[in-house]
């Protein structure tokens, strides 16, 4: 048998030790670590698999120059280089990490923070003169960056990756990490294609001189020059330009949430981007989409009080995207939901257009240079707009009526003018079971959904299939959702919202966990027991920590009874029998319109509820929306019993390989299929 020591040896590389209290040099081990990055990179090369580990220190890690480079160092893609926290510390550098044609890297963990320092960037990653591929940066921190306001900087960025136009760089994942209190731009990628950017939270920047060509600017998220990229899941909100300084009429101060820039094929989706430039008199761009990016698809996101677009379309630039999708947005505040000034095959729809304080819709349906003879085209379609600020705006004309811009246009004519009805919650956009917004989308979309067609805007609430007591673990309530739109469940408000009834008497929840994403486990503080009537509640208001959003954006469920499939095999006096409970149902109080056309009051069942066969677990999923059948599902077989043990294990071997080693995805391959589709493609 091949010793466990190996194995690990082989799996996670060499550890490398700094620790910044002890002498120089050091040899890098655990009795006697190197004091610093710099001492650890001098040693000697470095192996593919090492793991630079850095512990606590009573001062942050400086480094003379404010940087430390990386130089022609290489893992493997099987065998990255990792620079991290060690296990249980959080060390804090108070330098630049600058990595130039160095490939297979994962950085995580670390905190960078920038105070008094002039350095712009915190870490870096460039290509020039040779190729660069698998770098990631996860579960980082990076806070007060970006030098001095006027320090002429036009490359400014906390994290930034670059490339030289004659070498290729791909393959980046920048996911997990926190950006607080910089200024200038917070995340920047330059020609580098396969790059996804996903669920970090970028929040309070400021504006910089001189960037983006700019008197002044403010950037959330810049993707630029490559193509097949992601943007998915990132929180980006606070972007300040009070101190952006005009100098002149005609100087330009931009303020944008994420913009793509000659980006082609890339994709953002599910983001939260609010309150760009809102208190300022700078020109706030939630979503920007310019200088000929082809095909980019933005969908399900939130823009929130961009306070001059929401959803833009070459605002600021020479000429804007061509084939470019705004699909299932919902966009609430600004000048305009949208202002389109070169719409080249543009297509906006399924999307969620109030409170725009100008119009909903500003776009231009002539070239912007007059020399330009190039045609220009659009799509419009069923978009839900606010009747108190739906105005319509061709060029810089007057605003016109919407029967007058579905005229102007040729367009829209399966849109409708209607109060959004969105949830009253704060942060929770979810249309309420009586909102139009309710099944308003095209039922043969790519996507899944829940009802006769998908919800107009950013959030398709999923719903419950099965809830479950499985016979040996009565104390479990293992709950499976419809994977309803594209928002992840994660469940981080522990309880909030639900309760468990036993024989109509509550049963308090002491834990609940995500087990996948759409599975979760209820743990109750004492055990059902076997014939007993089990029922699970939901009331909302939704399904997140507010206090952690994390860039994150969770579904919301609405609110549900739903009769549990009771296998419990425990009886009052702790003896076990075999279960097995005959079959159960589950009802959705989501009101709105039934399948056959008539008004819901939200007492029926729902288009997705479900049934669970008695032992067999058999589950149907609402088949009208999409979703593949649950049929014979593992998680609701009777004769998997030992189910939530053995997934449990599985998930804490996984969760333990990824803290001492990083990201798996490593080693991954560049994209999800599944999560990463072309907008042609179908499903």
């Amino acid at each position: 048998m091949v010793p466990a020591a190996w194995i690990a040896a082989l799996w996670l590389g060499a550890p490398v030790y700094i620790d910044g209290d002890v002498g120089c040099p050091g040899d890098g081990s655990d009795a006697s670590p190197f004091c610093s990055l710099q001492a650890a990179l001098d040693a000697g090369p470095l192996d593919a698999g090492d793991e630079l580990l850095f512990r606590d220190a009573d001062d942050p890690y400086e480094a003379a120059g404010a940087v430390v480079e990386v130089v022609n160092r290489d893992g493997t893609s099987d065998d990255p280089l990792v620079l991290a926290a060690d296990e249980g510390h959080t060390p804090v550098l108070r330098h630049r990490v600058r990595f130039i044609n160095s490939s297979h890297w994962i950085v995580r963990g670390l905190t960078f923070e920038g105070t008094g320092l002039s350095e712009a960037r915190a870490l870096d990653f460039g290509a020039f003169g040779q190729d660069v591929t698998n770098v990631r940066v996860e579960g980082n921190a990076f806070y007060n960056w970006g030098g001095a306001y006027d320090d002429g900087s036009s490359v400014a960025g906390v994290v930034v990756f670059e490339s030289a136009p004659e070498d290729t760089f791909g393959d980046v994942v920048v996911s997990g990490n926190d950006v607080q209190d910089c200024r200038g731009r917070a995340v920047y990628a330059n020609r580098v294609d396969e790059v996804r950017i996903e669920h970090n939270t970028i929040e309070h920047l400021r504006c910089h001189a001189g960037l983006f060509d700019a008197a002044g600017a403010v950037v959330g998220i810049h993707v630029a020059r490559a193509r097949d990229g992601r943007v998915r899941g990132n929180t980006v909100r606070f972007l300040d330009a009070a101190e952006c300084q005009d100098p002149g009429a005609n100087a330009e101060v931009r303020v944008l949430g994420i913009v793509l820039e000659a980006q082609d094929d890339t994709e953002v989706v599910s983001n939260w981007v609010s309150d760009v430039a809102s208190e300022a008199d700078g020109r706030g761009m939630g979503i920007n989409v310019a200088q000929d990016s082809d095909e980019a698809w933005v969908h399900h996101n939130v823009v929130v009080d961009a306070s001059l677009c929401g959803l833009c379309d070459d605002v600021n630039f020479s000429v804007g995207g061509d084939r470019s999708r705004f699909e299932h947005n919902t966009v609430l505040g600004g000048d305009f939901s949208l202002l389109a000034t070169h719409p080249d095959a543009l297509v906006v729809q399924d999307n969620v257009f109030s409170g725009a304080s100008t119009a909903a819709v500003r776009m231009h349906r002539e070239p912007i240079d007059v020399m330009d003879t190039t045609p220009l085209s659009w799509t419009f379609e069923r978009n839900l707009y606010n009747p108190a600020s739906s105005q319509w705006v061709f060029e810089y004309s007057d605003a016109v009526s919407f029967e007058d811009w579905q005229s102007g246009c040729a367009c829209d004519a399966t849109s409708v003018e209607a109060e959004a009805g969105l949830s009253s919650e704060p942060e929770d956009y979810t249309p309420a079971p009586s909102s139009v917004a309710i099944d308003l989308g095209d039922s043969s979309v790519r996507l899944p959904f829940n009802g006769a067609a998908p919800d107009a805007g950013a959030f398709e609430a999923p719903e419950v299939v099965s809830a479950v007591v499985f016979e040996d673990d009565p104390d479990q309530l293992v709950v499976t959702l419809a994977e309803g739109g594209v928002l992840p469940m994660r469940f981080d408000a522990g309880c909030a919202g639900f309760s468990v009834t036993a024989d109509t008497e509550e049963v308090p929840l002491s834990a609940c966990e995500a087990l996948g994403d759409a599975v979760l486990s209820l743990r109750m503080t004492a055990p059902v027991l076997m014939g007993q009537e089990v029922v699970l509640e939901y009331g909302g208001p939704w399904v997140r920590d507010s206090a952690a959003v994390g860039g994150v954006l969770d579904a919301v469920l609405q609110p549900v009874s739903v009769e549990v499939d009771n296998r419990s095999a425990q009886t009052s006096s702790g003896d076990d029998t075999s279960g097995g409970m005959g079959s159960t149902s589950a009802s959705s109080g989501s009101g709105g319109e039934n399948s056959d056309g008539s008004s819901g009051d939200g007492s029926g069942p729902s288009s997705g509820s479900a049934s669970s066969a008695g032992d067999t677990g058999d589950v149907t999923a609402g088949a009208e929306g999409g979703f593949p059948s649950a049929d014979g599902c593992t998680c609701t077989s009777g004769g998997d019993d030992g189910w939530p043990l053995w997934l449990l294990v599985l998930v804490a071997l996984r969760s333990g390989a990824r803290r001492r080693h990083g990201s798996t995805a490593a080693a991954a391959p560049a994209h999800n299929e599944e999560s990463h589709r072309s907008p042609a493609s179908p499903r």
